[in-house]
């Protein structure tokens, strides 16, 4: 009867995919002196983490209990941007001070171009139900109902956008 449960238990875990969720990514700006960049992400998932993910054209996986999230990116560093609001979007706009002009020798950011690519994530889990006879696998068998355990961890993965610093 374990082994049953177990089983059930397994196959509703599997079987708990997300329904498929979008986002959009969009980086105006440049990372330099005078300049003001904006990053914004919009999405279908209300209330959800939001990081942007910054590093070099390739492909990742990361893998994690039954799901994984595939990137078009290597990323090397996650930047957090914040929570969603109420309509899926978050983002935040930034001015890069210029430099003074009383400022000894020459200072330059360093040139290099990145590829950003944002996932909105959201855990949506509800207390699932048991069935007949005796609740979670006790006395009778029961065992939760399959249904609410659906869209337990949703994602939303951007389009790629470039991050520039210096010329790039």
């Amino acid at each position: 009867m374990r082994f049953a449960h177990s089983l059930a238990m397994a196959a509703v875990f599997v079987g708990a995919v997300a329904a498929q969720n979008t986002a959009s990514l969009s980086i105006t700006g440049t990372v330099n002196p005078g300049q003001t960049l904006a990053i914004n992400v919009t999405s279908n998932l209300p209330g959800g983490f939001c990081g942007l993910f910054v590093g070099n054209t390739g492909t990742s996986t990361f893998t994690f209990g039954f799901n994984s999230l595939a990137l078009a990116i290597q990323p090397t560093m996650i930047l957090p941007l914040g929570m969603t609001d109420a309509s899926g979007a978050c983002g935040f706009s930034q001015s890069i001070p210029a430099l003074p002009s009383n400022m000894p020798g020459s200072f330059a950011f360093p040139n290099h171009t990145f590829t950003c690519q944002a996932v909105v994530a959201k855990l949506a889990m509800t207390i699932p139900t048991p069935g007949m006879g005796g609740g979670m696998g006790g006395p009778g068998g029961g065992v939760p109902n399959p249904g609410s355990f659906a869209n337990i961890f949703q994602t939303a993965v951007s389009n790629t956008a470039t991050l520039v610093i210096g010329n790039g």
